[in-house]
Protein backbone atom coordinates (compact mmCIF):
# COMPACT_ATOMS: atom_id res chain seq x y z
CA UNK A 1 0.00 0.00 0.00
CA UNK A 2 2.79 2.58 0.62
CA UNK A 3 4.74 2.04 -2.60
CA UNK A 4 1.21 2.80 -3.86
CA UNK A 5 0.91 5.95 -2.28
CA UNK A 6 4.31 6.88 -2.96
CA UNK A 7 3.25 6.36 -6.34
CA UNK A 8 0.70 8.69 -6.66
CA UNK A 9 2.20 11.30 -4.98
CA UNK A 10 4.72 11.55 -7.38
CA UNK A 11 2.88 10.67 -10.39
CA UNK A 12 -1.20 11.84 -9.60
CA UNK A 13 -4.49 11.02 -11.10
CA UNK A 14 -3.18 7.19 -12.08
CA UNK A 15 -5.62 4.29 -13.51
CA UNK A 16 -5.41 0.95 -11.87
CA UNK A 17 -3.74 -0.21 -14.51
CA UNK A 18 -1.43 2.27 -14.71
CA UNK A 19 -0.44 1.31 -11.17
CA UNK A 20 0.00 -2.12 -11.67
CA UNK A 21 2.33 -1.80 -14.50
CA UNK A 22 4.57 1.06 -12.61
CA UNK A 23 4.60 -0.92 -9.32
CA UNK A 24 4.92 -4.33 -11.20
CA UNK A 25 2.23 -6.63 -9.44
CA UNK A 26 -1.30 -7.86 -10.47
CA UNK A 27 -4.47 -5.54 -11.55
CA UNK A 28 -6.66 -7.08 -9.00
CA UNK A 29 -3.97 -6.75 -6.08
CA UNK A 30 -3.58 -2.77 -7.18
CA UNK A 31 -7.12 -2.95 -7.36
CA UNK A 32 -7.24 -4.67 -3.38
CA UNK A 33 -4.76 -2.12 -2.23
CA UNK A 34 -6.84 1.05 -3.85
CA UNK A 35 -9.82 0.08 -2.47
CA UNK A 36 -8.27 -0.44 1.10
CA UNK A 37 -6.97 2.61 0.85
CA UNK A 38 -10.06 4.44 -0.47
CA UNK A 39 -12.16 3.05 2.52
CA UNK A 40 -9.66 4.31 4.67
CA UNK A 41 -10.07 7.97 3.37
CA UNK A 42 -6.27 7.69 2.41
CA UNK A 43 -6.82 7.98 -1.47
CA UNK A 44 -9.51 9.69 -3.70
CA UNK A 45 -10.89 8.71 -7.06
CA UNK A 46 -12.28 10.16 -10.35
CA UNK A 47 -15.32 8.35 -12.21
CA UNK A 48 -16.05 9.12 -15.43
CA UNK A 49 -19.15 8.00 -16.54
CA UNK A 50 -18.14 8.11 -20.61
CA UNK A 51 -16.56 4.26 -19.91
CA UNK A 52 -12.74 5.85 -19.25
CA UNK A 53 -10.96 3.84 -16.52
CA UNK A 54 -11.16 5.12 -12.77
CA UNK A 55 -8.32 7.34 -11.77
CA UNK A 56 -6.93 7.20 -8.19
CA UNK A 57 -5.44 10.23 -6.55
CA UNK A 58 -3.28 10.87 -3.22
CA UNK A 59 -5.40 13.06 -0.70
CA UNK A 60 -4.21 15.21 2.05
CA UNK A 61 -4.54 12.33 4.97
CA UNK A 62 -2.31 10.02 2.54
CA UNK A 63 0.57 13.16 1.86
CA UNK A 64 0.26 13.63 5.94
CA UNK A 65 0.70 9.86 6.03
CA UNK A 66 3.71 10.03 3.92
CA UNK A 67 5.23 13.16 5.59
CA UNK A 68 4.76 11.59 8.96
CA UNK A 69 6.59 8.45 8.03
CA UNK A 70 9.60 10.52 6.10
CA UNK A 71 7.83 8.79 3.07
CA UNK A 72 7.90 11.82 0.79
Amino acid sequence: KTAIMVLLSTQDAQTTKQISTSLNIAEQLALFHLTELFNSKIITNTLFMDGRPVKWHLNQNGRAYLVSNKLL
